[in-house]
């Protein structure tokens, strides 16, 4: 039998719930931003007659990245799409986590005044964007 006078612990405990519910669903997914534009790793080295910049991007097609270079900067953006376990059924499918970044991404990377602007080379392996940029001779 319930017992009206209880309902105010009821209601605390159902709250609790919600509570918990809602910071569970956070930690899993906190890193999601629906919309936004997402942000790769990158890493850049100088050699002594290049510049070499490393972009993690697994999962991209290269011929649709856009790449500007452009006085003291490099910008790279594109679209990477959502991995997805069902590329020709229609089975459904419950999302456990979503940790990889999708959909638009940018990335802007300040480079040494001796870039030459001509001279890049790029290449794509293994989920690694490299875009080698000449320096010119200082002086």
């Amino acid at each position: 039998m319930f017992d009206a006078s209880s309902n105010g612990a009821f209601d605390d405990i159902q709250v609790r719930i919600s509570h918990s519910v809602r910071d569970v669903w956070a930690e899993q997914f906190n890193q999601f931003h629906p919309g936004e534009a997402w942000t790769p790793l990158v890493n850049m080295y100088q050699l002594q007659d290049r510049i070499d910049v490393c972009i993690d991007l697994a999962g991209i097609q290269p011929q649709t990245l856009k790449i500007e270079v452009t006085a003291g900067r490099l910008v790279v953006s594109g679209t990477r799409l959502a991995p997805d376990p069902r590329p020709s059924t229609n089975e459904s499918m419950r999302l456990v986590f979503m940790e990889i970044d999708h959909g638009k991404f940018a990335r802007t990377i300040s480079l040494p005044e001796r870039v030459d602007f001509n001279a890049m080379d790029t290449e794509y392996a293994q989920g690694l964007f490299w875009i080698r940029l000449s320096l010119q001779p200082a002086g």
